[in-house]
């Protein structure tokens, strides 16, 4: 005789809503590893392996693990998830990138392995809305590659789908793919000082995606910059000093092709580091005289890497001049030491910019912690005509804000935000996005220009800085205020 378990008890969420839910999570967790991580990492394994133990939990339980997308939501098993069931984060991910590969449904079996995790997350960062068959691309990348676990089907609201325009979330979601995408290719090309790893055409691709990007909602990216990787700062470093390159050059006017040169030349700044000891990058004590004289010679042993390339043409001629010219001040102090006077580059002078505030607002391994993004402008204020342009650091202002675009504030009601936009009329009365309450509960999205609060009410201003990663759990949590 077969038993039926009892209804849980008011308030009690049901075990398979748990699965679901965890799923979803694990879902997102393994396509960002896939992202940042080659497949035999440890991030991939671990996530990977977490993913498997939950499908095959919710293989025992229901029969079968089946993820569904259709008419803006996400069902398992049949049942419809609510966002809140799933993360914000992670649920808009997951709905996003199906809908973006064309897929109507993950069937998932309990054979499913790791590997067929790993390549299913492949597929889907491979994949794009820009491919004229991004379902088939996924499809044959699982089958190609043997992926016998799991299977996608093809969504059926395909018609609805196609010759859409591209939605906010939409922007959203190419700027956080550019922004891994951007972050992968820094980390293979850093990991060895060899040029024959310079893959220039993959480069020239994420940084051209990143410069539209940039240019259609600059708001994304800046917002990715803000978070710090310190564990993986070099890496980081270089995405960062791309993304605030470009965006100060379109401030400047400059054209499409300019700016995705000035990104490259940003993404390459610190090709030498490669072949300094990596003894020294990571000391967390002060470095005696040799030790700082060959961190010094990174800028040109960056530029002899970029010159053995075999590439030459104007465009890496600059990025060379880039890698040895960013930590030549305004007035030819800093390094190298050179003979006589010379101009520097255009290019120089900006990365030079974007180089120093990424650094100034991100803690490293010999000083634990880091400048608010304000603190770090006064700073830098006090070099300028010396160690940067003043005309470009006052331009540079300009771009980011007194209260940069992406940095993250309370106010004085309490609540916190995320700054939108800057105010060229009022620049201390930016455009912020509130995300949560006096109580620190987070809220939904609401937007406010703190330079046109309404008659009767009392105006809100910006009381400080907080850091972001004292207001968020993780990676996706900050996503989803986005």
């Amino acid at each position: 005789m077969s038993t039926v378990n009892p209804p849980p008890a008011a308030g009690q969420e049901r075990p398979v809503l748990r699965l679901a839910r965890t799923l979803v999570q694990r879902f997102y967790a393994c396509v960002k590893a896939t992202q940042m991580y080659d497949s035999a990492h440890g991030m991939v394994e671990e996530a990977s392996g977490d993913l498997v133990d939950t499908i095959r939990a919710l293989c025992r339980q229901e029969g079968r693990a089946r993820l569904d997308r259709g008419h803006g939501m996400l069902a398992l098993n049949g049942g419809v998830l609510q966002p809140d069931l799933a993360g914000t984060g992670s649920f808009r991910f997951t709905l996003d990138r199906m809908t973006a590969c064309r897929i109507g449904g993950i069937v998932f079996e309990e054979s499913v392995t790791p590997r067929d995790v790993v390549l299913l997350c492949d597929a889907l960062n491979r994949s794009t809305c820009d491919l004229e068959d991004p379902f088939e691309a996924v499809s044959a990348h699982l089958r190609e590659n043997g992926a016998a676990g799991l299977r996608v089907e093809r969504s059926r609201d395909l018609p609805d789908d196609v010759g859409v325009r591209p939605t906010r979330r939409s922007v959203k979601q190419r700027s956080v793919e550019c922004f891994f995408r951007s972050f992968r290719l820094a980390r293979h090309m850093l990991a060895a000082g060899d040029p024959g790893r310079i893959d220039f055409k993959r480069a020239k691709r994420v940084v051209q995606d990143m410069v539209d990007a940039i240019s259609e909602e600059k708001f994304i990216l800046l917002s990715l910059a803000n978070i710090k990787n310190y564990d993986q700062y070099t890496f980081n470093h270089s995405t960062n000093v791309a993304i605030y390159s470009i965006a100060f050059g379109l401030h400047l006017g400059l054209d499409r092709p300019t700016l995705a040169e000035l990104g490259i030349s940003g993404l390459f700044h610190d090709l030498g580091k490669t072949r300094v000891p990596r003894k020294i990058l990571n000391k967390t004590t002060a470095l005696e005289t040799h030790e700082w004289e060959a961190m010094k010679a990174h800028s040109t042993l960056g530029a002899e890497i970029l010159l053995e390339s075999r590439r030459m043409n104007d465009a890496l001629i600059r990025n060379i001049l880039v890698a040895f010219e960013h930590h030549l001040n305004a007035d030819l102090g800093g390094y190298p030491r050179l003979a006589g006077h010379r101009d520097l580059n255009l290019f120089s002078r900006i990365v030079a910019i974007a180089d120093g505030y990424d650094a100034l607002t991100t803690a490293r391994v010999y000083r634990n912690m880091s400048y608010t993004p304000q603190e770090a402008l006064s700073v830098m204020l006090e070099g300028r005509g010396s160690v940067y342009d003043a005309v470009l650091l006052k331009f540079f202002i300009h771009s980011i804000g007194i209260h940069p675009i992406g940095s993250v504030v309370e106010l004085s009601s309490r609540e916190k935000a995320i700054v939108y936009r800057g105010n060229p009329d009022h620049p201390d009365l930016p455009v912020v996005r509130v995300f949560s309450d006096p109580d620190g509960n987070r809220i939904p999205g609401r937007q406010e220009d703190l330079s046109r609060m309404l008659p009767g009410h009392e105006p809100l201003r910006i009381e400080r800085p907080i850091d972001p990663g004292s207001c968020f759990e993780s990676i996706e949590d900050y996503l989803g205020i986005l």
